[in-house]
């Protein structure tokens, strides 16, 4: 696993907390609408194929809790404010309102495709490959432009890109900076693998707005994964200000005291937690994201509960519950359940690859890769769909699956899994010397992985005799703090012979 992958693992439950619910409209999961306007950008003149104007400054200010047609109406007075274009589709996808968001975004775009606002707004809500590449385009021309930063943070994030996503955050804070900037950037940080940035970025975020406590939040994950649960569990215990009826903070809370040991306070927040949310769909997502990975069946159950007695057909609450059913062990029932997502959004890229995974849990190999396959044309960028096809493939031992580890890692040069798998499977087949440039190019992958030279150490002294290159991997092997009993006996026996 990639250290960018184990860094979104650890954030994961704080993602469903920024985004409120990303799970519900995973076009719009971005930081929560900018505290204040920006500054206009410079106008250089423009690059071929650039946007034909900078983007003009804004006009109005707003508050980041106001109603969906409240901004939609000071939209129409200034239509030029980037900020507020924003703050109004972030408000959209909170009342479940997202397609109208797209839609109006798209219509601008289709109207001025080259207005660099237009282009930021559309590409935030649409993403992908394209969007990326005209917001970059955008960015060459207008470097001041801190939307233009944010959009592009928000979709490096979305396509799994984390060191991608804290650049751009890091040029949005650098020309805007407001509290919520600064929180969205704590939030990459931490995906990206940089805790002691993230949790400066969360102070100062805090220093600037004091009443943002997912910011506390984010700070009290990052100590968590730093071996500090207790500190931060009287992080947000110790907030005289903290939002004690939020169901998202009492998420939270749950999360960090269950790190520091204390579940039976931990399952408290969290029954707390879904009586708070009642029938708010994105706080009960969050909710489930923390149960799911607290693994307190009941709260899962019960957030779950709540959220399709408030909405019964809503295909987003279906999948949530067919995770949980991959997760406790139940793959047809997941089938089942993601067959009728799928009815609503049959052109979801997400849907199609839980339904493979579900059913290569049930041993179904070729549906698998057929979801698989079509979540991947889909998504053509999203590295996880590729792999998912590789190791379908090795299951089902199929000569291609080496040429799809190669494009898995040509997708992400920064994950070492497709290079490990690839390495396995050259073992296996008695191509040593291949197994070896594999494993070699996992190490300058991930350098602070372990596993990799213990494959190697093995391959260069068991397989050609190197015991001297194999010592040298099993010594970086425990300093990376591998522990197979195995390794570290053989090390010990190595050692024992060069003295």
């Amino acid at each position: 696993m990639t250290a960018a992958r184990r860094a979104s693992t650890r954030s994961r439950t704080f993602a469903c907390l920024v985004a409120l619910g990303a799970l519900a409209t995973p076009a719009l999961a971005g930081p929560p609408a900018p505290a204040a306007p920006p500054a206009a950008p410079p106008a250089p003149a423009p690059a071929p194929a650039a946007p034909a104007k900078a983007p003009p400054p804004p006009n109005t200010h707003f508050l980041p809790s106001e109603a969906a047609d409240a901004l939609g109406a000071k939209v129409a007075r200034f239509p030029d404010d980037a900020a507020l274009l924003f703050a109004w589709h972030d408000a959209l996808a909170r009342e479940d309102r997202a397609a109208e968001a797209v839609a109006a975004a798209t219509k601008r775009h289709d109207a001025a495709p080259t207005d660099p606002i237009a282009v930021a707004a559309w590409g935030r809500l649409v993403g992908g490959d394209a969007a990326r590449d005209a917001i970059r385009k955008v960015l060459e021309a207008w470097k001041d432009f801190a939307e233009g930063w944010q959009a592009l943070s928000e979709l490096e994030d979305r396509a799994l890109h984390p060191d991608a996503a804290k650049a751009a955050a890091d040029k949005l804070v650098e020309h805007r900076g407001s509290g919520r900037d600064w929180l969205w950037t704590g939030f990459v940080r931490e995906r990206a693998g940089d805790r002691a940035g993230a949790i400066t970025a969360y102070e100062k975020a805090l220093s600037i707005d004091a009443s943002l406590h997912v910011a506390k939040i984010g700070k009290a994950f990052a100590m968590v994964a730093d071996g500090k649960a207790k500190d931060a569990v009287l992080l947000l215990e110790g907030d005289a200000a903290a939002p004690t009826t939020d169901p998202l903070w009492l998420a939270a809370l749950a999360a960090v005291r269950v790190s520091a040991g204390d579940e039976p306070k931990a399952r408290q927040a969290l029954g707390d937690a879904v009586a708070a949310a009642a029938s708010d769909r994105r706080a009960l997502l969050g909710i489930v994201a923390v149960a799911i990975r607290m693994k307190i069946a009941s709260a899962v159950r019960a957030a779950l509960d709540a959220a399709v007695n408030a909405a019964p057909d809503d295909a987003d609450w279906l999948a949530a519950r067919a995770v949980v059913a991959i997760e406790s062990g139940a793959p047809a029932e997941a089938i089942a359940l993601l067959g009728e997502a799928a009815k609503a959004r049959p052109k979801d890229a997400r849907l199609l690859f839980l339904a493979g995974v579900a059913e290569l849990r049930t041993n179904h190999v070729d549906k698998a890769l057929a979801h698989f396959k079509a979540a991947s044309a889909l998504a053509p960028s999203e590295e996880r769909y590729v792999l998912a096809i590789a190791h379908a493939l090795d299951r089902k031992g199929s000569k291609d699956v080496l040429s799809w580890w190669h494009k898995a890692a040509e997708l992400d040069p920064k994950d070492p899994e497709p290079r490990l798998c690839a390495g396995l499977w050259l073992n296996a087949k008695g191509k040593f010397e291949d197994a070896i440039a594999e494993f070699e190019a996992a190490v300058k992958a991930a350098p602070t992985l372990a596993e990799p030279h213990y494959f190697l150490a093995i391959l260069q002294g068991d397989k050609l005799g190197m015991l001297g290159i194999a010592l040298d991997h099993l010594r970086e092997y425990k300093r990376l703090g591998g522990t197979n009993e195995d390794a570290l006996a053989w090390l010990a026996g190595l050692e024992a012979m060069k003295d």
